[in-house]
């Protein structure tokens, strides 16, 4: 497991030269899903979910619609650090997102709302020391390079804030660095997991058995994956592929509704596939 100053090292990475190693990439600024249409789609009030951090969104949707508990996974590591920078724009700035001017273009806000933070467990500590020393080696240099500036739904915005901060007080997101197309073992079962588009960045037949049976085995008895449709079908495999490789063990469930995330292209909410 990396430290924060083995991860601050990525992400200096970044900025320096537009790529990273290996488990550090671009962070979204936002999810370009739909996502109150999508949570509409299925149950998670006291349930136990397993989620993929991206840009912090299906978090905060998970905590916000009643999960009893959010544990989360990304290749990515540094989803983390910006999970936990828009908890603290929520419980101290009281807004949704940061400030996208700022974001981009400068460290000097990030240094300002650090002074704010109170933590309240290891993790979190460990997310503000990485932004702390964050600012210090990269202010004032342009730290676009860690960001994808992506248009992202601006409907996904919570505007009950103040219930949010209460549901998220004190949480910590147990985050997983992992690959779902390559074998992974994790004791815990979950009711809910949320992959976003990841079955559709599988290169391989291989790959989609692989992501079929560990999310089998992360799931509880009639556990769900819920799924989003966001990318071009030229880039991903076919996905009748996909749902003969799932339906052995799975049972798949469309859901209702489209979205249009950018270019004035619409995509539908998503699909779940429903352990047997």
């Amino acid at each position: 497991m990396s430290t924060y100053k083995d991860d601050l090292k990525g992400a200096k990475q970044l900025i320096n030269e537009d790529y990273g190693s290996f488990g550090y990439y671009k962070v979204y600024y936002s999810s370009n899903e739909y996502l109150p249409q999508l949570f509409n789609q299925f149950s998670i009030k006291d349930k136990d979910v397993f989620t993929v951090v991206g840009s912090g969104d299906q978090v905060l949707y998970s905590y916000y619609k009643g999960a009893r508990s959010v544990d989360t996974y990304d290749i990515n590591i540094l989803t983390k650090y910006y999970y936990y920078l828009r908890k603290w724009c929520i419980e101290y700035l009281d807004i949704c997102y940061p400030n996208e001017d700022l974001l981009f273009y400068n460290t000097e806000w990030i240094y300002n709302l650090l002074k704010l933070v109170n933590c309240s467990n290891e993790e979190e500590e460990n997310a503000y020391n990485f932004w702390r020393e964050y600012v210090y080696e990269v202010f004032p240099f342009d730290i676009i390079n860690m960001y994808y500036c992506n248009n992202g739904c601006d409907n996904n915005r919570i505007s009950n804030l103040s219930k949010l901060k209460e549901l998220i007080k004190g949480k910590k997101i147990n985050f997983k660095e992992l690959d779902i197309f390559k074998e992974i073992s994790i004791d815990k079962k979950y009711d809910i997991i949320i992959t976003s588009n990841i079955l559709e960045t599988a290169h391989s037949e291989e790959d989609l058995i692989i992501a079929r049976d560990n999310l089998y085995n992360l799931l509880n008895d009639s556990g769900e994956i819920i799924c989003s449709y966001i990318m071009d079908e030229p880039k991903s495999l076919d996905k009748r592929l996909e749902k003969e490789i799932f339906s052995e063990y799975f049972e798949k469930k469309d859901f209702k509704g489209t979205y249009s995330s950018y270019f004035d292209r619409y995509y539908p909410v998503g699909y779940s596939y429903i352990k047997r």
